[in-house]
């Protein structure tokens, strides 16, 4: 049984080999980038990576949603285009809602089950500032490589305003995504 559910999964990633693991690859470099770069946490007592994998756990399994969004889009052999463009961020933007509200569920259940032994004010900030950032630049970053994914993919209809739109798209984030990173 496990099996043949780890099979399906499996081939949902060959259906789509652009989708989870390379935006795992984008999200996971600028969170450490954030986090344990631009502005680490003082405390040593507390376990940040364990922090960042559990987000980075949670971004996937939130990508696959997207993945399997492309999948299907593509096995109805619908033409993509503006439609599918303007679904497909609708579809970012409910998986950013996701990422944000299973973030704040598991890591209110590791805190009150006495699994994250952190300072109630660290966790205040935790849950606060630092989750709900994560929870921006996942949307952000998800921005840039979705709009990146889309401007090389072949298979759009009506490319000049897929692209117009794309673009527009894809510097928004971008600007959001430094801004988010530097000056929060």
């Amino acid at each position: 049984m496990q099996s043949v559910n780890v099979q399906k999964i499996v081939a949902l990633f060959r259906k789509d080999p652009f989708g989870v693991p390379w935006f795992f690859l984008s999200f996971s470099l600028f969170l450490l980038v954030k986090w344990q770069l631009l502005q680490p946490m003082d405390h040593t007592d507390n376990c940040l990576n364990c922090v960042l994998a559990i987000l980075l756990f949670l971004s996937v399994l939130v990508s696959v949603l997207l993945s399997l969004f492309w999948v299907l889009w593509e096995a109805r052999r619908r033409p993509k285009g503006v439609a599918f463009l303007f679904l497909f961020t609708i579809a970012i933007l409910f998986a950013t809602f996701l990422f944000d509200i299973l973030s704040q569920q598991v890591f209110s259940q590791l805190y009150y089950g006495g699994i994250l032994p952190w300072q109630e004010a660290e966790i205040s900030f935790l849950m606060d500032d630092f989750l709900k950032h994560s929870a921006g630049l996942f949307l952000a970053v998800l921005m840039l490589y979705s709009m990146a994914r889309i401007a090389f993919c072949s298979s759009f209809v009506n490319r000049k305003y897929v692209l117009t739109m794309n673009m527009a798209f894809f510097l928004t984030a971008a600007l959001l995504l430094v801004m988010g990173m530097l000056f929060y």
